[in-house]
């Protein structure tokens, strides 16, 4: 049955769009340079190690390539759809640093060209060209470890995609726009649970869209939102009809809700704060020309000249988009990603309104000057990491004592010295060495977080990890004696160190020791020489190999 014609729509101004094409050119001009500016900086930066999330990716992305489905051999509270978008990457890119970067670099210059769209059409070309070169920006800040390839970079452009589709204005076939704009809402969900509240903005918005903007009858508006509904749930359903089919859905479902509810629910309010407080200065200060601009767009999007339609839709977004940042108040600087499309939007508005100060046929002209001064001013401001610091330097200066850099050559001593079919165990959250050496777990929990936590089912993740150890019988045992790679919370069980202690010593020497130091790359000492070494410094990494 065909969509109800709509009543006619209460009318509103156009966005101000440039009429001339010299200003439509010089908006063009800037996003182009800026995405030059960011793409010289993301090629520099392609060799970087991988860090402890992108490992924990690529490796999931590795074993799906290998046929291996998610949740049947590597666990983690996190949903697949980033795994799976690894894999694709690879596939397309190689199962290298390089490659993993690679293709972050192709998904966020699709979000930042999709930004770009859906700005042009609320506000115009000029907003939308400013907006988008301040995204470009801010999501490659070390700030927000923009670098790296978090899930977070991966739920953006499927978001952004609904988003655009929602923007647009098509009284006709609009229940079918809804549920695809509804299927990219769902695939974003499925690169991480956080998107769940960008789903509720979509289905906000598709009902005032059409109930105070189309004037919808009330069951036609609801048909739209039983369209949208349906769209961002299909991925899901997929996904939970497939893990089902191959027997792993009760362990997929444990992890990513079951312990995901007891992870989110473990940082007390005040202390989220306390967290929050603490963060938004280390993410906005060195951005800080394009956060004012947004603080400034916040005003010059409720008194500008805008259709409420575009108000309304930023407005919604902006929320929705900073609750996506709270879950569990935990405001890891990566979270902040999904935050940084509607702070460039607001970024483009602000500049805009400053322009609006001067003469008509001046405004384009003052709004590309004052974003590419910002653009200036921020890039200069990070020119050390994003276009001179070597790899090792800028891992450490971002990371600090964490093994990333080590991890490669503990991986490669690994790769040389087993068998291809051969069975790891590292105890710690390195899951990047797993995927370096090509070598598969020996235990299904690739990280050591849950296993340290205070919850009731740490003692049995513990003694789970022992079992299957014991039973795989390993070449290879890593123990990251690092801080980071444990993050022992206070009272936290100690079966695990207790039996790892004994296990190692009885079936195990040591073949190498690598210090990681607070600068530079660590020593390494591998044979006869590492059972007498003694690190020098507090994190290390120890390597056993089996006996026999």
């Amino acid at each position: 049955m065909s969509e109800p014609t709509p009543r006619r729509p209460r009318t509103e101004a156009p966005p101000d769009r440039p009429a001339r094409e010299g200003g439509q050119l010089l908006a063009w001009l800037l996003l182009l340079a800026v995405m030059a500016a960011v793409l010289t900086a993301r090629v520099r930066l392609l060799d970087l190690p991988l860090e402890r999330d992108e490992g924990e990716y690529a490796y999931a992305g590795q074993l799906i390539l290998q046929g291996v489905p998610p949740y049947a051999e590597a666990d983690n509270m996190k949903l697949p759809g980033t795994y799976f978008a690894y894999a694709a990457n690879m596939a397309l890119f190689g199962e290298t640093p390089r490659g993993v970067h690679l293709g972050l670099l192709l998904w966020n210059t699709v979000a930042t060209l999709l930004l770009f769209a859906l700005g042009r059409r609320l506000f115009g070309i000029a907003v939308g060209a400013a907006g988008a070169a301040a995204f470009a920006i801010l999501s490659l800040s070390p700030s927000v470890l923009g670098q790296a390839g978090h899930a977070t970079q991966f739920v953006v452009p499927p978001l952004l995609g609904g988003c655009l589709l929602l923007a647009g204005e098509a009284p006709r076939r609009a229940a079918g726009r809804c549920a695809l704009a509804g299927l990219l809402f769902g695939i974003a969900f499925l690169m991480k649970q956080h998107a769940a509240v960008a789903i509720l903005f979509g289905a906000a918005f598709v009902l005032y869209d059409a109930l105070a903007v189309a004037r919808l009858p009330g069951r036609a508006a609801l048909g739209r939102l039983a369209a949208f509904g349906a769209g961002a749930a299909l991925p899901f359903a997929l996904l939970c009809a497939y893990l089902a089919s191959r027997g792993l859905f009760g362990n997929f479902w444990f992890w990513t809700f079951t312990y995901a509810a007891r992870y989110v629910s473990a940082v007390p309010l005040a202390e989220g704060l306390r967290i929050l407080l603490l963060r938004l200065p280390q993410v906005i200060w060195v951005n800080v020309v394009f956060w004012l601009f947004a603080l400034a767009g916040l005003v010059a999007l409720a008194a500008g000249p805008w259709p409420r339609r575009s108000k309304a839709f930023v407005a919604g977004l902006a929320a929705a988009s900073f609750l996506a940042v709270a879950p569990g108040l935990y405001f890891r600087h990566h979270y902040f990603v999904v935050m940084l499309p509607v702070v460039g939007l607001l970024s483009g508005l602000g500049a805009d309104g400053i322009a609006r100060l001067v003469k008509r046929n001046l405004r384009t002209a003052v709004l590309v000057a004052l974003v590419a001064a910002a653009a200036a001013v921020t890039l200069y401001r990070q020119r050390e990491p994003l276009f001179s610091w070597n790899e090792i330097t800028f891992m450490r200066a971002v990371y600090t004592t964490n093994p990333f850099p080590e991890a490669v050559e503990v991986a490669d001593h690994l790769r040389e010295h087993s068998a291809p079919g051969a069975r790891i165990a590292v105890l710690g959250s390195e899951p990047e060495i797993y995927f370096y050496s090509g070598r598969r777990a020996a235990a299904r929990y690739v990280y050591a977080y849950a296993l340290v936590e205070r919850h009731p089912f740490a003692k049995r993740l513990q003694q789970q990890v022992a079992q299957e150890i014991e039973a795989a019988r390993p070449e290879y045992v890593v123990w990251a004696r690092v801080d980071y790679s444990w993050l022992e919370q206070p009272g936290a069980d100690h079966f695990l160190f207790d039996w790892a202690e004994g296990y190692l010593r009885d079936h195990y020497r040591l073949e190498g020791v690598v210090e990681v130091p607070e600068e530079g790359l660590g020593r390494a000492v591998w044979g006869d020489d590492a059972a007498t070494w003694r690190p020098r410094t507090k994190d290390h990494l120890l390597v056993y190999r089996r006996r026999g």
